[in-house]
């Protein structure tokens, strides 16, 4: 009974020096095995490519693919807005003389224009022959944020400008003496190009009805 007792002990004695070596053993055997993401060859197209578990080379090549096609976009959105100097408003008015037209001064920063901007553009979905020229009274280093937010209150296709002078004073004195800034600020022009003009956020009704006694509807 004591030999019994005792064995064990002795078994580790004489077997010391490889227990260790078992106990790594199946620590390895164990062990979760690491695995790969799957290698992504040509350009992906799905959302996939950019999430984070994706291969580094899919990621940069997910992120060079948004920045042309967000330069492209700006790049297409900037082409639309012309420089507004000294001498631009007489450019706006010699291809309109005889013709009623819409002239609005605007800006990033003007927290009516959206609301103004986007209810010209349903009024010009309905009434085709409505001329609409945009001056914004930005930089001309905002180009392609003037473009872009044009285009996302659905005026992207109108005449557009934006102020590129040092002095913006030149250019509000050549387009109204005695406007001091003030946004929005729009011009309605007669087929005379008398204008009348109105300051702040203008209503649906008031254009409706300066369509109708300028005859800028369709027939």
């Amino acid at each position: 009974m004591f030999n019994i007792l005792k064995s064990p002990f002795s078994l580790f004695r004489n077997n010391r020096a490889t227990l260790p070596l078992v106990f790594r053993s199946r620590t390895r055997e164990t062990a979760p095995e690491t695995q790969q993401p799957p290698r992504i060859t040509g350009w992906r197209t799905d959302t996939a490519a950019c999430s984070p578990s994706s291969g580094g080379r899919s990621r940069l090549r997910c992120l060079a693919l948004v920045l042309m096609l967000s330069f492209a976009n700006g790049a297409s959105a900037a082409e639309s807005v012309r420089p507004f100097t000294v001498g631009s408003l007489d450019q706006i008015l010699a291809p309109r003389a005889g013709k009623p037209f819409i002239l609005v001064l605007w800006s990033l920063e003007c927290q009516y224009c959206p609301t103004e901007l986007k209810m010209l553009s349903e009024l010009k979905r309905s009434h085709s022959k409505l001329d609409v020229v945009l001056i914004a009274t930005d930089t001309v280093t905002d180009t392609p944020q003037v473009g872009a937010r044009a285009k996302s209150y659905g005026m992207g296709k109108v005449e557009q400008w934006v102020f590129a002078e040092d002095m913006p004073e030149r250019l509000r004195l050549e387009i109204d003496r005695r406007w001091y800034g003030e946004v929005p600020r729009t011009y309605f022009y007669d087929r005379k190009h008398q204008r009348e003009v109105k300051t702040g956020l203008i209503n649906k009704k008031f254009v409706e009805d300066w369509l109708a006694r300028n005859a800028a509807t369709d027939s």
